[in-house]
């Protein structure tokens, strides 16, 4: 999960500890994780989209070596994309 300066910004204390308690539970407190970049005013930065394929490439264990995600660069204040390849 991610957090951001938005909606999302109380995730820490509202919310991440119930889903850690019931994963917990469950016998799998490690695949349940937070990224609180809460100096970010939403989640559509670099650092969160990092977190969030580095967690979807350790447990689905799909094996990148390379950090492919780090070349896409999104501008949404621009309203574009673009590739940094």
């Amino acid at each position: 999960m991610t957090a951001a300066n938005d909606w999302t910004k109380e995730m820490a204390t509202k919310g991440f500890p119930e889903l850690k308690q019931l994963y917990t539970l469950l016998g799998a407190p490690k695949n349940v994780e937070l990224f609180a970049n809460t100096h970010f005013q939403h989640n559509y930065n670099y650092v969160s989209r990092a977190a969030f394929f580095g967690f979807i490439n350790k447990h689905f264990k799909l094996a990148w070596k390379s950090r492919w995600w780090r070349r896409i660069t999104i501008d949404w204040g621009a309203r574009n994309w673009r590739s940094g390849t």
